[in-house]
């Protein structure tokens, strides 16, 4: 799988997220991805993650904006808006041979909205 094909398949992976349809968004994960976020494992398979899946549809309604990606080697750096809840996140998609997610890593979160705010694609990252 070459950089654009990884694109692709990350975008289709978004897109079954952003449907809430969790056999579509598994079909992207090895059995035995992991989750983790600032080096911590946060689950160790494809099956802890389905409670992460679940619990997130459950707390957001709008879908989750992709800011930014670019392919490197065997990896998907996307930059992500969560509208809902005010959070941008960089996260790192790790492929193994068969184009399978291997890896989620976390990591940097940013706040960008208070509560109340409206969304926009055009806010500003909070200052660190």
């Amino acid at each position: 799988m070459d950089d654009s094909q990884r694109i692709e398949s990350y975008k289709a992976y978004l897109d079954a997220f952003n449907q809430h349809s969790l056999s579509k968004t598994l079909a992207f994960l090895s059995p035995n991805c992991v989750g983790e976020r600032d080096g911590k494992v946060l689950s160790k398979s494809r099956d802890e993650m389905v409670p992460n899946y679940l619990s997130h549809w459950e707390r957001i309604k709008s879908p989750i904006e992709l800011l930014d990606i670019r392919a490197i080697e065997s990896v998907v750096w996307v930059k992500l808006r969560s509208p809902d809840e005010g959070y941008d996140a960089e996260v790192e998609y790790f492929y193994n041979e068969e184009g399978l997610q291997i890896k989620h890593a976390i990591k940097k979160v940013t706040k960008w909205k208070e509560s109340g705010e409206a969304s926009s694609k055009d806010d500003k990252e909070t200052p660190e």
